[in-house]
């Protein structure tokens, strides 16, 4: 039976060159690994070191895997203190150069509305700093010490578009769900929430209708997915998601995983 897993990140920090060249800059210490489905977390141990990239540091579930993103942090806050230099393909350091000690006081705002929502889902996460020191083994203190500091991120220029990645992915991907996740949990994110309006101002889309907005997502669905199923038998499986309103005996796990995975 295929089991599926997701990451919220590469073991390596990389990027694409010409020529179909891939520049590496870094490589991680652990990388982060969540069972799409809680029960097959344990299938993880089962996986010999020697056919892993790098350690696997094992995640619960993928709601909190999605929380622990970086890029929802690091990236739009750079981008919009540098709109007018991005936009005018300006050549710089994004980390480097396009933050300093004031601009990176939004990235932790930011990193603070994310770990306030993360507690509310009954979650306990450590800062975005924190996070990535584990990942690459650093000790930085804060983000503005990491941007100035890191040379894996020094490495890193800025894009020559704003039609970018750091845009079409981590605003409409990224952002958009933390916003959508807290209406579910009845809490405000000013600050992402701003950011989101504003980039929706400047690029002509209106990122969260057209993003990831998690349309017909629910609490239940979510505690019903970040909690082990119950699985009676194999492979004649009987499940009840209250969510879903899903009853009965199923013949296989495909009939049970396609409904639940069509919610995301």
């Amino acid at each position: 039976m295929l089991k599926v897993f997701d990451s919220s990140t590469f073991p390596y920090a990389c990027r694409a060159g010409d020529n179909n060249h891939v520049f590496i800059h870094g490589r991680k210490h652990v990388l982060p690994l969540a069972p799409l489905f809680r029960r097959d977390k344990d299938v993880l141990t089962l996986i010999q070191d020697e056919i892993k990239p790098i350690p696997f540091f094992i995640v619960e579930d993928i709601f909190k895997l999605g929380l622990m993103g970086n890029n929802a942090v690091l990236h739009p806050a750079t981008v919009l203190f540098n709109v007018n230099s991005i936009d005018k393909a300006r050549p710089f350091q994004f980390y480097k150069e396009g933050n300093s000690q004031k601009t990176t006081l939004l990235h932790e705002a930011i990193d603070k509305e994310r770990l306030l929502l993360a507690e509310r889902m009954g979650y306990s996460l450590k800062t975005n700093v924190a996070m990535l020191n584990q990942l690459y083994g650093t000790n930085f203190k804060d983000h503005n010490d990491l941007f100035q500091n890191f040379s894996v991120y020094a490495q890193v220029k800025a894009p020559t578009t704003l039609k970018h990645r750091f845009l079409a992915e981590d605003a409409a991907f990224s952002l958009v769900p933390l916003l959508a996740l807290a209406k579910l949990y009845e809490l405000e994110l000013p600050n992402i929430q701003s950011m989101v309006q504003i980039f929706s101002t400047v690029m002509g889309v209106n990122y969260l209708e057209n993003g990831r907005n998690l349309s017909g997502l629910t609490v239940e669905l979510i505690e019903s997915l970040s909690k082990p199923t119950q699985i009676l038998t194999a492979p004649s499986i009987s499940v009840f998601v209250k969510a879903n309103k899903i009853t009965g005996s199923l013949e296989d796990t495909d009939k049970v995983q396609k409904p639940l995975m069509s919610k995301l």
